[in-house]
């Protein structure tokens, strides 16, 4: 319930103002709405006797964040970010390694620090970025849920298209590290590192 509030709460958001939203001191407030293509997980899991080592597929996922940005000279931004990921995870694999199927699902907070540079190409304008934080993901496997708090980071990049003096979409990528996940419980333990690949 709460993943569907956030949702919701940034489409909202984004439908009132298109991507970002800047005043005469380059300050702005962004609201981004995307997808993971792609990701993976590398999974250590025990359960019982059996065990199983490898490579696990996050699939198609919901992407979102708010972002407040300080902008300064020479094109550098500074940016807080929150954002939330949500992707079911193919675990075919691990399944048959273990004998019972995880029907295993990631979501995924954080809250990032961002630097960014802006170049100026005419009205275009490209940027790359990068950011550091915390977060919490939260794997639910075999109908239970637990949660793991670490580490997360990013790399970005991306164009923004102005429309108005005041507006402008963001079209982006970027590759997020997610927090790791170690938890282990008597009969049974999982050890996950994550990350994805995102449009927004």
């Amino acid at each position: 319930m709460k993943t569907t509030l956030v949702l919701a709460a940034l489409a909202a958001g984004a439908l009132a103002t298109p991507a970002l939203a800047q005043d005469a001191s380059n300050n702005y407030v962004q609201f981004n709405l995307g997808a993971s293509l792609s990701g993976e997980v590398d999974l250590e899991a025990t359960y019982g006797p059996d065990s199983f080592a490898g490579e696990a597929d996050l699939e198609t996922g919901t992407f979102g964040s708010i972002v407040g940005g300080l902008g300064m000279d020479g094109g550098f931004a500074l940016e807080g970010e929150l954002l939330l990921l949500t992707s079911d995870i193919d675990t075919d694999d691990a399944d048959a390694a273990l004998g019972t199927p995880l029907d295993a699902h990631l979501e995924s907070y954080a809250v990032m620090v961002n630097g960014v540079y802006t170049f100026q190409a005419g009205s275009l304008s490209p940027y790359v970025g990068a950011g550091v934080g915390a977060g919490s993901s939260k794997f639910r496997l075999a109908g239970e849920s637990e949660d793991d708090m670490g580490i997360a980071w990013q790399v970005k990049a991306g164009v923004v298209i102005p429309t108005s003096e005041t507006l402008s979409w963001d079209i982006g990528y970027r590759y997020v590290a997610l927090p790791s996940f170690d938890i282990s419980e008597p009969g049974a333990s999982i050890d996950a590192d994550t990350s994805a690949h995102i449009v927004s």
